[in-house]
């Protein structure tokens, strides 16, 4: 027969069993990486070319300034010609040749030559009728530019020039002091010479003023 502190001593050696646990999670930090935030501004295109065009157009205004400027520095300042020069028609039959020369001048007539003078002897002007043909005053005047004569300083050879629907062409140079322009024009059996020359400090008015006597020029 058991007492009950016999059975209380039984039960205290009998192995308890402890009630099957649950299983344990242990919540662990979890780390994301989140891309750094990158913050873009609007394109600019916009007003950068707006500053381009207003560049462009300042740049442009104070081009045309300087360019309006300058004309007028050389209108102010430039040397001024004497033209348009006085001229008075004179016919020459017994030569086959007509032209308007400058007022005043003096002329002699000579043969086959035509010689007009400004009183002081300073321009003059002489048509001289030639029996070359054009072709060869041209080959002529070449040879002259290619080996020049002493003092003669070529400037310029013009060709296929027309005066009176005739075939011409012109030569320019300096001589010494002078300055000489040499217009040779075709006619039948021949050429005509017409030579202008002035001082070579007066060239300006001087080409002015053989351009006008030469455009009036006329055969027959």
């Amino acid at each position: 027969m058991l007492t009950t502190g016999d059975a209380t001593c039984r039960r205290c050696r009998e192995p308890v069993e402890a009630p099957p646990s649950e299983p344990v999670y242990v919540s662990q930090p979890v780390t994301v990486a989140v891309a750094p935030r990158v913050e873009t501004e609007p394109p600019r295109t916009k007003p950068r070319r707006t500053r381009v065009v207003v560049q462009l157009l300042v740049i442009a205004i104070v081009a045309g300034a300087l360019v309006t400027g300058g004309l007028l520095a050389l209108e102010m300042f430039a040397p001024r010609t004497q033209a348009p020069f006085d001229l008075v028609h004179r016919s020459y039959p017994a030569l086959g040749f007509s032209l308007s020369r400058p007022s005043g001048w003096h002329e002699t007539v000579r043969a086959d030559t035509v010689t007009i003078m400004q009183p002081d002897n300073v321009r003059g002007i002489r048509v001289v009728t030639e029996r070359k043909t054009l072709a060869a005053a041209h080959v002529a005047i070449t040879a002259q530019i290619r080996k020049p004569p002493r003092g003669v300083d070529p400037i310029a050879l013009s060709d296929a020039i027309g005066i009176d629907s005739q075939p011409a062409f012109k030569y320019t140079y300096l001589q010494g002091a002078k300055y000489v322009q040499q217009w040779w024009i075709a006619r039948p059996g021949g050429t005509f010479l017409f030579e202008f020359s002035a001082p070579g400090t007066s060239q300006g008015d001087a080409a002015i003023l053989a351009e006008q006597i030469v455009d009036t020029f006329t055969l027959g």
